[in-house]
């Protein structure tokens, strides 16, 4: 039933943005974590291929510390694993910068460097990756995100 597996992994990411918008990080997490565990068996077809991006940053921003080991083998080994690819900016940026966020508060201060460097190298790319819209894909980057991002790039 490959159809019918794609629509609920798709329904389920949707219930987690829904719930992000409004702020509900634990049903977001907990939809997020629902759409991100049918990958390993099914692959990403069907959802926006970053159910796992999305569960980082809600984790993240919700401050549970005690997972971020967890999402950074989440991001790292089994994104691969899970056949994750990344082709637009935006999305790009938005691994490094969880990736950078989440490194640095594991005092991976090398690796946090690093991705710090690639997400911001992204959001600095205002080139249109598609000609009929020149304006998708173009990484907005808020000041509060280009103050984290540079303040770990600095970090001694």
């Amino acid at each position: 039933y490959p159809n019918e597996v794609s629509h609920v992994m798709s329904a389920y990411e949707q219930l987690g943005d829904y719930y992000f918008s409004k702020g509900e990080n634990e049903k977001a997490e907990s939809n997020y974590r629902r759409s991100i565990s049918f990958y390993k068996n099914n692959g990403r077809s069907g959802t926006s291929g970053i159910g796992d991006i999305k569960l980082a940053e809600t984790v993240f921003n919700a401050g549970k510390s005690n997972y971020y080991q967890e999402l950074y083998y989440l991001l790292t080994e089994k994104f691969k694993q899970t056949g994750g690819q990344l082709m637009l900016n935006d999305e790009i940026f938005r691994y490094y910068s969880v990736l950078a966020k989440i490194s640095s508060a594991l005092e991976k201060k090398e690796e946090a460097k690093e991705y710090s460097r690639k997400a911001l190298s992204f959001a600095e790319n205002k080139d249109p990756q598609l000609d009929n819209y020149p304006q998708f894909n173009i990484v907005n980057l808020s000041d509060e995100e280009l103050n984290k991002l540079t303040d770990i790039l600095n970090k001694s």
